[in-house]
């Protein structure tokens, strides 16, 4: 009985495939200001991940959920770099969709052009 047991044991196998899922890939930016040099921040960051989108939609979906001024929200001025930055890559279009509550910040979207809302936020 014991070797019959031993040989089982050497029949197991040596390794078991990786199960764990893969992790996300981040690029961090650094950049001083949401001002004009955001856009080159966001794009130099699209670009390390190889992105191909050209003739293709993308969507975005920033996290607009109120107007805090705090690290609750995303900034607009992100959001509008985002779309210019995949716009320039060839995008066919770019999407934003979002469906916040409360007085979420889309004047600075409408006003920037990035922003085509079908119904109004509550």
């Amino acid at each position: 009985m014991a070797g019959a047991a031993s040989s089982a044991y050497s029949l197991r196998p040596k390794h078991y495939p990786d199960r764990r899922r893969p992790l996300s890939r981040v690029a961090l930016i650094a950049t001083n200001t949401y001002a004009g040099a955001l856009v080159n921040a966001v794009l130099e960051g699209l670009r390390l991940f190889h992105l191909n989108v050209r003739g293709k939609s993308v969507v975005l979906k920033p996290n607009l959920v109120e107007s805090f001024s705090g690290p609750v929200c995303t900034h607009p001025a992100l959001v509008i770099a985002a779309v210019q930055c995949f716009q320039r890559m060839g995008a066919s279009s770019v999407i934003v969709a979002e469906g916040p509550r409360g007085n979420a910040k889309f004047l600075p979207l409408k006003n920037a052009g990035v922003l085509n809302t079908t119904g109004t936020p509550d």
